[in-house]
């Protein structure tokens, strides 16, 4: 069976149904819902393992979570890696990551609402990921709008909210 590893860092993907108001963005839960959505509903033939690294708003990722999460990475034994991530520094620890040596499959998304809500991207963006793990090579991408993108070719569009290549 094949391996995928999860590592979590909250964001509005694995948010609440609560609202903060100053940060217009989805409160991350205290404990990731990822892995439990993932073999209850989406059932991929994979060995999952799930890594939290933090649960914040992506507006609080500095860098040294940043390098928390290369740590992950570097120590996994999976070759197939996801990372839920807030999308609002999504594109800024990708391309951190990108600048690493990394010689696995690399996947980082975001929704725009959590995955607790229907309707939400942040299904699709699972299944769209680990779906594209059987047509990349090793490297780090980004997996939002229904497009694959190179981590270091994208950001967020914040007044179309969608991520775009640059």
């Amino acid at each position: 069976m094949r391996n995928l590893e999860i590592i979590c860092t909250g964001g509005t993907i694995d948010g609440s149904i609560d609202y903060d108001e100053r940060k217009m963005t989805f409160s991350p839960n205290a404990k990731s819902n990822i892995k439990t959505f993932i073999t209850k509903y989406l059932k991929p033939e994979y060995d999952i393992t799930e890594t939290i690294v933090c649960m914040l708003d992506s507006s609080d990722v500095t860098d040294e979570i940043r390098e928390s999460i290369y740590g992950v990475i570097k120590k996994s034994k999976h070759e197939n890696i996801i990372i839920a991530h807030g999308t609002d520094t999504l594109s800024q620890t990708a391309q951190y990551l990108a600048g690493k040596q990394i010689n696995k499959k690399v996947i980082l998304l975001g929704a725009f609402k959590p995955l607790i809500f229907a309707p939400s991207d942040a299904a699709f963006n699972l299944g769209f990921a680990i779906a594209s793990f059987e047509n990349i090579r090793s490297g780090v991408y980004v997996a939002m709008n229904s497009r694959l993108f190179d981590a270091t070719e994208v950001k967020k569009d914040f007044k179309l909210q969608k991520f775009v290549t640059v």
